[in-house]
């Protein structure tokens, strides 16, 4: 049950009640996830005036503050001029819209929800995080930087490490050249999607063949990359492409589920996959 509400002004503060051991303190951004599962939670720290909502373009790069709410991302006309439009589409994607209204990109990465649409997106587009690491022996704080593949591969619980995710950078996709692509299967709407599938791709000089893609496919648990299928495509039109990066997602690991089952994930993995490289135009 919880006891205590805290809203710090500054990370250090921040930091030393979420690293309080006699405590059982978490992070609150939108509290979405953490309104579902309160148990063993005695204190919130409320990150709300750390300064940590925001969208904006900086050296190449899209910005998002991690207690940016869902909502917001969608709405923002920077995230929709940005990458083809799919951080904005996966947004609109996420769930219902109450919950976009409260939902923050950095509570879905801390709180391990990795099925969303944003993380497949996220990872396809390269992005990383920026975490203000726990304090160390001197109580002193520094700002790393990960990959959002990586941090998906490690899990919220051993990437932050009592530290504190401030924020999403995603390169740009601003060349003539450079494609981004994304589509999902869910039964409604607002549901879940039973499987999603995203691709930055870079086209060769002539734009007839590619020169570079990251594919990365949502399989219901969380999002993989189909790094064979990114090296066999070089040099290849978009139609052969499409064939091969099909018969990659069509041997990914899946997961069964109350949505589907892995067998038809995989079908479904082949078709979306295709389409992606059928949509590069």
């Amino acid at each position: 049950m919880v006891k205590t509400y805290y809203r710090p002004s500054g990370f250090e503060e921040a930091l030393k009640l979420l690293a309080d051991p006699t405590d059982k303190n978490s992070a609150l951004a939108g509290g979405t996830t953490l309104a579902l599962n309160p148990r063993g939670v005695d204190g919130l720290v409320d990150l709300g005036a750390l300064g940590l909502t925001r969208i904006m373009a900086d050296r190449g790069c899209l910005r998002i503050g991690a207690t940016t709410a869902i909502r917001e991302i969608q709405r923002s006309e920077q995230v929709r001029q940005s990458a083809g439009g799919i951080v904005a589409e996966a947004a609109r994607n996420y769930l219902t819209a109450l919950i976009r209204n409260r939902a923050t990109l950095g509570g879905i990465l801390a709180a391990g929800n990795f099925w969303a649409d944003l993380v497949t997106v996220l990872v396809a587009l390269d992005a990383s995080v920026r975490i203000r690491a726990g304090l160390d022996a001197s109580g002193v704080s520094r700002e790393i930087s990960a990959p959002v593949e990586e941090f998906v591969q490690k899990g919220p619980r051993k990437s932050l490490a009592g530290g504190i995710l401030c924020e999403i950078s995603i390169p740009s996709c601003d060349s003539p050249a450079c494609r981004c692509v994304y589509n999902r299967l869910a039964k409604v709407e607002t549901d879940i999607s039973i499987l999603s599938a995203a691709a930055k791709v870079t086209l060769a000089g002539s734009g007839k063949t590619i020169a570079s893609a990251r594919i990365a496919v949502g399989n219901g648990s969380k999002p993989v990359r189909l790094k064979e299928a990114e090296e066999k495509i070089r040099g290849k039109t978009a139609a052969a492409a499409a064939d091969i990066a099909a018969s990659a997602a069509a041997r990914i690991q899946a997961d069964s589920d109350l949505r589907a089952s892995a067998e038809y994930r995989r079908e479904v993995a082949a078709v979306l996959v295709k389409r992606l490289f059928q949509n590069l135009s």
